[in-house]
This record gives structure tokens, C-alpha cells and sequence, in this order.
């Protein structure tokens, strides 16, 4: 968050600071109504994204709001999200039953020492129940923070560039205002090794 204390430690992710999702809620509504002030601005074709731990905000604003498109990198999924906390007065699943259809991109990472690949196939099955059109694509070999480079250990640039434009390809996709609405489309795509043990898998610095 950008008023925590301490933004070198948050960034090198050595503290943490989890706001609850009211407060994600509000301060996305004050962010959007100064979207809604720019003269081109269109909030019926906005798409939102979050990574790692704010991979959950795209779905706590669309189960308040109309949202174009939600996208997540590795985050949203993991085994505490489908709990519910003082924080988060519902689960994963509550955020997707409460959002209008819509359309979900997620990008996960075999290698993932936080979400296992089982985390990602209930929240793909969460999607097909609440019939959201979505995009899921699980990268083989890469690690937790894959996308960050000013982490040497977990960045993998080819994994990044490739998601970066299946984000954008995305993006353009399903914020056309000509897109057909009535139909739902959805397409997972996984390429994991058979013996593949989430038990195994480590955190990269």
C-alpha cells in the first residue's frame, strides 16, 4: 500500500500489510471516480489488475461494480483466500458468486510455492460455476514472483514478456465495446511435469 511506512521493506517483501477488503473497496472507489472525471474515461470498459497479494482487489471491486475485465497474476487463489477473516468477510468463491459475469484472465506458475496447482483448478471450476468467461494460464517451470525483476532469483524474462502479452492481447480482446456479451467463452491451458509436488517447491529471493 502506498501510505505503509516502510515501502523498501514492503517491495523486498519482508513485511507485510494486508488492508481488509472494505478498505481496497473504498479507496478503488475514490481512484475511479477520478478515472470517471477524465474526458475519455469509459468505467464500462476498465479492466483491473493485481499481482500476488493484490490479485484478490480486481474481484473485491467487481463483486461491488460492473468491471470489464479482472486479471490476475499468481495471487487470489492460494489456500487462505477462500477463507473468511475479519478482513475478508467472504472467500475467493464469495467474490466470484457476488460479481456480474465478466470476463477473468488468471497467470499462474507451475513452480509456485504459495498457489499449487490444485489452488488454481478450484478457482478455474469456481469460474465455470458462476459461468465467467475466462482465460487461465498455468507456465511451466517458473516460480512465485516471476514477473518481478528486481528479484534475480524468481525473474524469468521469457515467462514474463510471454504473460505480459497474453495480458494485453487480453486486455484488447474483451474491452472491445463491440464484444458479445451473451456468450461465454473459456479456455484453460496447463503444461505441468506428471510428478509435479507442490511439498517441494521453495521460495526464490
Amino acid at each position: 500500500m502506498y501510505d505503509h511506512p516502510d515501502q523498501e521493506q514492503l517491495h523486498a517483501g519482508t513485511v507485510e500489510c494486508k488492508p481488509s477488503d472494505e478498505v481496497i473497496l473504498r479507496r478503488t472507489e475514490d481512484v475511479m471516480a477520478l478515472l470517471a472525471a477524465r474526458p475519455k474515461a469509459d468505467l464500462a470498459h476498465v479492466g483491473m489488475i493485481g499481482i500476488c497479494q493484490s490479485g484478490r482487489y480486481p474481484f473485491v471491486w467487481g463483486a461491488a461494480h460492473p468491471i470489464g475485465a479482472a486479471c490476475v497474476f499468481y495471487g487470489a487463489c492460494h489456500a487462505a483466500e477462500w477463507n473468511v477473516t475479519p478482513i475478508h468477510p467472504c472467500g475467493i468463491d464469495g467474490l466470484l458468486a457476488q460479481m456480474q459475469r465478466t470476463n477473468v484472465l488468471g497467470i499462474f506458475g507451475e513452480d509456485d510455492h504459495v498457489i499449487s496447482i490444485g489452488d488454481v483448478q478450484r478457482f478455474r471450476n469456481e469460474l465455470e460455476k458462476r459461468r465467467h468467461s475466462y482465460q487461465v494460464t498455468m507456465y511451466p517451470g517458473v516460480p512465485h514472483g516471476w514477473l518481478n525483476d528486481t528479484m534475480p532469483g524468481r525473474y524469468r524474462r521469457d515467462a514474463a514478456e510471454a504473460a505480459w502479452a497474453e495480458l494485453l492481447g487480453f486486455l484488447r480482446a474483451k474491452l472491445r465495446p463491440d464484444l458479445d456479451r451473451s456468450v461465454v467463452e473459456r479456455n484453460y491451458q496447463s503444461r505441468t511435469a506428471v510428478d509435479c509436488d507442490f511439498t517441494k517447491k521453495v521460495r526464490y529471493e
